[in-house]
């Protein structure tokens, strides 16, 4: 409201009668006490502004343990609730840091919410904005500071993943056109997999577009990275990444294992190990030996012991062998201890 607007003002062509006179003074001094009173609230006796939304102070400290006297003063810590604290630090912090002010006591400086600083994430000279919430002081400004990785730990069941909110993992109300999340697996996926964030409904996971997972392709320990297309999460495999297919026995003797490689194309690179199960002839469980390494008897000379092709859809390994050795001395390879494995590249 105007001031004018609490005077009265009334339209007329003769001169104001003395009770007119009166009311507009009435008004007009009702209205410069409003103001007096106001100004009395908002000001401080030198005409400095009560309680800003902010305090200021330099520290001198020389090590993480910063401290200032601020302007304008404050009595308590609970005066500080919905303010702005601007600090003036002298020196780069080299850990977790803390912040005193008048002596109110030292409280830690956390970012994103409850981790602890990291060296360098408070540069020499630096205005760091930080705001009181009754435990910590949390960073308002991020100069020098890494945004972390939406990042968690699968709290979910074998091919049904799930994330739940904790620290500064971040769960939407609805899922967006690339949200993403890395997740570290808990549990080897046996098939087709499903990831569920927070409350939301689990969401099918895809490789290569629009591909189910096969066995295998989430592994215990794993972090894997996923974004949402608006149907699925994606699973991320960076380019040119070695991609490895699910073990198949080996046949008896004469045979062809198919290998779905679950990708958009026809590999660029195709390579085949055999993969030991248990001891066997100086080989010990899960090494891979090549099977350029080891020597396939056929009869007749003339065929080709292993055949390795691939297509749009499949790898093919054809063994046409009906004994296995390691090379010289020409040892016997006991076939029920190893099994094939594939490695595909896009």
């Amino acid at each position: 409201m105007d001031l004018e607007d609490l005077v009265l003002r009334i339209p007329k062509g003769s001169p104001l009668t003395p009770q007119e006179m009166d009311d507009n003074l009435d008004a007009l001094r009702d209205a410069i006490q409003g103001l007096a009173a106001l100004f009395g609230v908002a000001l401080n006796p030198d005409g400095s502004l009560k309680n800003p939304p902010f305090v200021y102070g330099a520290s001198a400290t020389g090590n993480d343990t910063y401290v200032i006297t601020p302007t304008p003063t404050i009595t308590s810590m609970a005066s500080l609730l919905g303010r702005l604290v601007v600090l003036l630090v002298d020196v780069a912090n080299t850990g977790p840091a803390t912040l005193n002010i008048d002596t109110l006591g030292a409280f830690p400086i956390k970012k994103f919410f409850n981790q602890a600083l990291d060296s360098g994430d408070i540069k020499a000279a630096q205005v760091a904005l930080l705001s009181w919430d009754g435990t910590n002081f949390q960073m308002q400004s991020w100069p020098g500071v890494v945004q972390p990785v939406n990042y968690a730990l699968d709290t979910g069941a074998v091919n049904a993943y799930a994330v739940v909110q904790s620290g500064t993992i971040a769960v939407p109300n609805a899922l967006y056109v690339g949200y993403k999340i890395a997740v570290k697996i808990v549990t080897t996926n046996t098939g087709p997999s499903t990831l569920q964030i927070g409350a939301l409904a689990a969401t099918p996971i895809k490789k290569n577009v629009a591909t189910a997972l096969s066995a295998g392709d989430l592994v215990v320990g794993q972090i894997a990275d996923f974004i949402y297309d608006g149907t699925n999460f994606q699973l991320q495999v960076a380019s040119g990444a070695v991609v490895p297919l699910t073990a198949q026995p080996l046949p008896a003797g004469v045979g062809t294992l198919t290998f779905v490689h679950g990708m958009p194309r026809t590999p660029s690179i195709v390579r085949a190990v055999l993969l030991c199960t248990a001891a066997d002839a100086g080989f010990v469980i899960n090494d891979e030996i090549d099977i350029r390494g080891v020597y396939l008897w056929t009869a007749p000379e003339d065929q080709i012991p292993i055949l390795l092709y691939s297509d749009a859809v499949n790898v093919y390994v054809t063994f046409n062998a009906f004994q296995l050795k390691r090379p010289e001395p020409y040892t016997d390879m006991d076939r029920a201890k190893y099994t094939v494995k594939v490695y595909v590249m896009p």
